[in-house]
């Protein structure tokens, strides 16, 4: 892992080959952000991304931290579960510095030992999180965040960081107009939460998810009230727009 990228073989885009820039200020929601943040992933060869506001405290959870991100529900659980994040090198330094970190997985998971290392390794490789760089960015009131890329491709070249840097600066300061307004999820979803909430995003009504998972429709309606109460929606449609945003449907 290192404070700044070093310039590659072979960088996977050209620099300047798309102006993203204009497009960001084109986004009238938090939606349209996260599927800029997928086209720009997309042609910068990675394959997700996230959007986070820095933690305060030692102890946190990394699904309430997540403003935009398309990071697998189940590898954010598993995260929290272990608390795999906590001290970890890549938010200390980001802390402390407005250098891009680029990350490999070896070194990412450095601070675990035993178990928890081995978990951590196995999550993120099941989900082809073999790399990436985390950006430092702040908006003009100093709310601090930061944006992420991460895939299995190498590292990104000095060019490519000055435009993902630049570009992600943008993207926060954008998405905090959005997302300032909306209560944070500050509570992660269950496995069964999980599975309504994706069988109600593929048009499932409550009669029909629980005859799928072998519930009572009182059963299912509970854990839907549960998701919208926990992702601050006001109705089921509502309750999907924010899971697609938050990267919690794929």
């Amino acid at each position: 892992m290192s404070v700044l990228g070093h310039e590659t073989p072979q960088s996977i885009r050209n620099f300047g080959e798309t102006d993203y820039r204009p497009l960001v200020q084109k986004c009238a929601s938090a939606y349209d952000v996260f599927r800029l943040l997928r086209s720009i992933s997309v042609s910068f060869g990675y394959s997700h991304f996230q959007t986070i506001d820095m933690p305060q405290t030692v102890s946190f959870s990394l699904f309430s931290l997540s403003v935009v991100s398309n990071w697998p529900a189940e590898l954010v659980n598993a995260i929290d579960a272990h608390r795999l994040f906590e001290n970890n090198a890549i938010l200390d330094q980001l802390s402390k510095s407005t250098e891009p970190v680029v990350w490999r997985l070896d070194a990412m998971n450095a601070h675990l030992t035993g178990e928890r290392r081995e978990l951590a390794d196995e999550v993120f490789r099941d989900f082809g999180l073999i790399g990436g760089v985390y950006f430092s960015v702040h908006t003009a009131q100093g709310v601090r965040g930061a944006v992420s890329f991460a895939g299995k491709r190498c590292d990104p070249s000095t060019s490519e960081l000055m435009e993902l840097s630049f570009l992600s600066s943008l993207i926060y300061e954008r998405l905090k107009l959005f997302s300032n307004a909306e209560p944070a999820a500050d509570k992660r979803l269950s496995k069964r939460e999980i599975q309504c909430l994706q069988w109600t995003a593929a048009g499932k009504t409550s009669l029909e998810i629980a005859l799928i998972l072998e519930l009572s429709d009182h059963t299912v309606n509970h854990y839907l009230s549960s998701v919208c109460q926990k992702l601050g929606a006001q109705n089921r449609a509502h309750m999907v727009s924010k899971a697609m945003r938050m990267g919690l449907l794929q």
